[in-house]
């Protein structure tokens, strides 16, 4: 099999997340707060943050590093990216460590969902079907895609995922909670996740995190037209 890139320069990624959703109260237990309140992550401060899709919000604790978010809620944690990836080896490494020393919160919780979800940002100027490799065959070769809004979900039954693929052209983004508005821009968004039935068990959930970033890789890479991807000048 052919390698994917390692790096890619200028990155277009600008948001990169994983998410496990329990379907219980991780915080409910006394030692969960006496814990969280010595974890050696600084914590910042408390946001409002959509649960599995509803319009109730509920507060979550926010820790974070010089490079990365860790988020504890009643019923969800996940890691985000902190302004410029660092590259999933050193990102991947984060979200082990503070997996395995929150663990013993998680034992015996019903795991529903871990997922991955990266986001990417092509340049205004470019045209989208110079950047994506998807069939649009019924547009003229003349013809400059102005607007695009293209949204699919895959499921991979050998693997048990699915993959949530939204494709834009859009002038408002929001990222790490700061909305930037200007000129439309080539917006990459692919959602990567397994469903599950069982409870948490820490090595499973760490391998699936890594196969579900494998797999919306390739995925975004197959998305790429060849000879634009010769412009992010990419390292393997």
């Amino acid at each position: 099999m052919e390698s994917l890139p390692k790096k890619l320069s200028p990155n277009p990624l600008i948001s990169a997340g994983v998410e496990i959703r329990f379907k219980d109260d991780i915080l409910n237990k006394p030692e969960s707060k006496i814990f969280l309140s010595d974890l050696e992550l600084k914590e910042n401060t408390k946001i409002k943050k959509e649960v599995l899709n509803e319009k109730t919000e509920e507060e979550i604790s926010v820790f974070e590093t010089e490079d990365y978010f860790l988020l504890i809620g009643k019923n969800i944690v996940s890691f985000e990216i902190k302004g410029e990836y660092k590259l999933w080896e050193d990102f991947f490494s984060f979200i082990k460590n503070n997996l395995s020393l929150l663990s013993f919160l998680f034992v015996e919780e019903p795991v529903i969902r871990v997922g991955v979800r990266f986001i990417s940002v092509f340049k205004a100027n470019e045209d989208f079907n110079r950047v994506a490799n998807i069939d649009l065959s019924f547009v003229k070769p003349d013809t400059i895609i102005e607007e695009t809004n293209i949204q699919t979900t895959l499921y991979r039954s050998e693997s048990k995922l699915t993959m949530k693929l939204l494709f834009n052209n859009i002038s408002r983004i929001t990222v790490q909670g700061k909305v930037n508005e200007g000129e439309k821009v080539n917006f990459f968004d692919i959602d990567a996740y397994k469903n599950y039935s069982t409870n948490f068990d820490l090595e499973k959930v760490i391998s699936d995190i890594d196969m579900l970033h494998i797999i919306q890789k390739k995925e975004f890479f197959n998305l790429i037209k060849p000879d634009y991807l010769k412009n992010l000048n990419p390292e393997y």
